[in-house]
């Protein structure tokens, strides 16, 4: 496995190779995310707070009982209040947000219309509001069924269920395109759009945040949620201090009437008996007696009424009115707060059942709140009865000692202090109920102060998104990844050769002789001579202090040091595929043997599209064929080419193109004449068609003393390159070597550049 380093190297490598694709697609995001963010509509957020105060009951145990059962309760159900389609549609409804602008994009309603009113049964369509010249404006649906309508200056606007009113400033614009969405459609993007948070569960703080591309209607809509909540929970509050008030009342009403019977009573006894004053001692002993007397009576008639009430079928209902006539709980502020909350319930479940039915939820969520106050009511009874049969038990106690007593003491006195002792109670339950009646309508007239907004709405002055500086950056990195990742995985699935070492290590470790760089333009240096040649292909001769000349150099002082002896003479230079660069490689090595002194013949082995006589601008026939089929002398077909001053090249051009070419290589005219080369020349250069599409280089590599395949980086395929050798080795052909051609020194850094060395001062 790669280390790190070379990890690191490969992927600057592929970089460098492919900069192109590095830079574009980093530029091609980076100008998609500008025309994007700088075409979108931004988007507003509009916030505010809401403080709740937990609500105290009168009764401290119960505050503790409630903060141990779940403390944030409340808070939370206030946060569904505020969730909930009712104030969203309430919403929806006042500032009639079913209306959406589409054109002219990036202006505020307000801007458009000063009034709108959307029908809770408009449907979905699309209408353009076109000002005429005349004053007039004509609103027609798009896409839609229904024909223009035209409106007088100044008139409202009416189509689609929408009734709205121009502003002036809407006149300037040629068109106006707005949609109109259904209640349904309206309600869920309120709903997605709508967020409400609490943002630290130590502190009662609801936040209010709601998004839109209109700064000053998202700013309207936060107001309208927050006034909308505190008005709902200020009517709420209202209807339970009313509930009281009404409750009260009818108890007063209830308790004047018995207090008027009871003093009348008293008057008309009284005066029928015509009692007078005793003695003290008897007045005494007759008030005891009909205390206790009294005591007994009040408290087994409720017990008895309890009882009764108590012995119903459990599944019946309980209600406040059945409570009416025992005075003693109504005494209770515990029973009397129950109640006052079981009338409120039932009350506010009435005004549900005006609108909704006994499925809806929140008509079984009250049901469930009057059934959990009822039992809490028959829990509180049923204690108290208990309590009066223990009283009523001592009472009779106490009065079977004064059963003497009261034999001495009349009958009319012990009445008339009965009704005496009754009337002096329904006056002081009337008193107590008197005051509870004004502190309850002192409740309902103030305001509740438990809830308040903290931080009003604000018109947004920066759009939440898009964030342009952000974008850009994220999009850069983004791009910056994209472009290094696709490098390197257009890298990765190259199946060309790149490196040296790339192709050492396909090869089987077989030696790269040369690694010969892209051909540049020749610099033509002073007092250099020319030789003819055809795109500039012999640059050993034409740019001889080019990289590219020294790399053939080097390639030559490579091959010197890989032939074995003497009789390694001759070398086939051939590659897998056409275009690879074997003629380039063939005349430019040549050429540079010929230029160290070494008698160098070049033949041109190709005999189907051999060209090497147009490089170097020499008749084609007699050549190789014409040798070969014995009709020309080897010494009449050799060309003497002049490189540069006295150095000269031995070429034999390919002759006459034959039908033929593999049979006459294969001949034994082939076999002598290639024998007759190496006496004859201390280097034989063979340049042999591509291996891949003919067995005429394969013929030639098992002929000569050693093969030198060319591969052209970037551009060579490895199976092509597997399948050369296969074909070498098939032949037994020795492969002495490869030349890596057409090398981009941009992405190796086995080369400098040639202004590095030569452009310096000689010294």
């Amino acid at each position: 496995p790669a280390s790190q380093p070379d990890a690191i190297r490969n992927v600057v490598r592929a970089v460098r190779r492919h900069w192109l694709l590095a830079v574009g697609i980093p530029l091609v995001v980076i100008l998609t995310t500008a025309a994007i963010v700088f075409y979108m509509e931004p988007v507003y957020g509009a916030h505010a707070t809401i403080r709740i105060d937990e609500k105290k009951s009168n009764v401290g145990v119960l505050d503790a009982l409630q903060t141990l059962s779940g403390a944030g309760s409340q808070i939370e159900t206030e946060m569904e209040v505020l969730r909930s389609r009712t104030l969203a549609l309430h919403i929806i409804d006042s500032l009639g947000l079913q209306l959406d602008v589409d054109r002219p994009r990036r202006t505020m309603r307000r801007e458009l219309f000063s009034a709108v009113y959307v029908s809770p049964d408009a449907q979905l369509a699309e209408f353009a509001i076109r000002p005429r010249e005349n004053g007039s404006v004509q609103v027609a649906p798009i896409d839609g069924p229904g024909e223009p309508r035209s409106f007088a200056e100044g008139q409202p606007l009416s189509f689609g269920g929408v009734t709205a009113v121009l502003a002036p400033e809407a006149l300037d614009h040629d068109e106006i395109r707005v949609t109109v969405m259904d209640r349904q459609r309206a309600l869920r993007g309120f709903q997605r759009t709508a967020v409400i948070g609490r943002p630290n569960r130590e502190a009662d703080i609801i936040s209010i945040e709601y998004q839109g591309t209109d700064s000053v209607l998202i700013r309207n809509v936060v107001d309208a949620l927050a006034a909308s909540f505190i008005a709902r929970r200020q009517r709420e509050q209202s209807t339970d201090a009313s509930g009281m008030v009404t409750f009260l009342q009818t108890q007063i009403d209830t308790l004047a009437r018995q207090l008027g019977v009871a003093e009348e009573a008293l008057r008309d006894y009284s005066e029928t008996t015509g009692l007078v004053a005793v003695d003290a001692q008897a007045e005494e002993q007759v008030k005891q007696l009909a205390t206790l007397q009294a005591q007994r009576d009040a408290l087994e008639a409720e017990r008895t009424a309890l009882g009764a009430l108590l012995r119903q079928e459990p599944g019946k209902q309980w209600g406040a009115r059945q409570l009416l006539g025992f005075q003693s709980l109504l005494r209770s502020p515990a029973t009397s707060e129950m109640l006052s909350a079981l009338t409120a319930a039932e009350a506010a479940r009435a005004e549900l059942l005006d609108k909704r039915t006994m499925e809806d939820p929140e008509v079984i969520t009250m049901t469930a709140r009057i059934s959990e106050i009822e039992s809490q009511l028959r829990s509180v009874v049923g204690s108290y009865y208990q309590g009066l049969t223990n009283q009523v038990a001592a009472l009779n106690t106490a009065l079977g000692g004064y059963t003497a007593q009261l034999r001495e003491i009349p009958e009319q006195q012990i009445t008339v202090a009965r009704l005496t002792r009754q009337a002096s109670l329904l006056e002081e339950i009337y008193t107590l109920l008197e005051r509870r009646l004004k502190e309850a309508e002192i409740t309902a007239s103030v305001h509740d102060s438990s809830v308040r907004v903290v931080d009003p709405a604000m018109t947004p002055a920066k759009p939440v998104r898009p964030n342009k500086k952000v974008s850009l950056a994220f999009a850069a990195f983004i791009g910056l990844l994209a472009g290094i990742g696709c490098t390197v995985a257009v890298e990765y699935a190259d199946r060309t050769f790149q490196t040296r070492e790339d192709l050492q290590e396909h090869t089987g470790g077989t030696p790269v002789l040369g690694l010969i760089p892209r051909i540049r333009p020749p610099t033509g240096t002073a007092g250099t001579r020319v030789a003819p040649q055809a795109g500039g292909r012999l640059v050993a001769v034409n740019d001889p202090r080019s990289p590219t000349a020294e790399a053939y150099r080097r390639l030559r002082t490579n091959i010197s040091f890989v032939r074995t002896g003497e009789a390694s003479r001759m070398f086939t230079i051939t590659s897998p595929t056409a275009g690879d660069g074997k003629s380039t490689t063939s005349s430019n090595l040549a050429a540079t043997l010929a230029q160290q002194g070494v008698r160098c013949l070049l033949v041109d082995g190709d005999l189907r599209r051999g060209a090497l006589n147009d490089v170097f601008e020499v008749p084609r026939e007699p050549g190789f064929s014409e040798v070969l089929l014995g009709r020309a002398a080897l010494e009449n077909a050799v060309h003497a080419v002049r490189l540069d001053g006295n150095v000269s090249l031995d070429f034999l051009p390919t002759g006459t193109l034959p039908p033929n070419p593999a049979e006459l290589l294969s001949s034994r005219d082939a076999q002598d004449l290639l024998r007759r080369m190496r006496e004859s020349y201390d280097i034989v250069i063979m340049d042999a068609p591509p291996l891949n599409l003919v067995t005429d280089g394969a013929l030639l590599g098992a002929s000569s003393d050693g093969v030198i395949m060319v591969v052209r980086a970037g551009v060579t395929h490895r199976d092509a390159v597997n399948y050369a050798m296969d074909l070498l080795g098939a032949v037994r052909a020795e492969l002495i070597g490869t030349v890596l051609n057409d090398v981009h020194d941009s992405s190796h850094a086995y080369y400098g550049s040639e202004k590095g060395y030569y452009g310096q001062d000689s010294r």
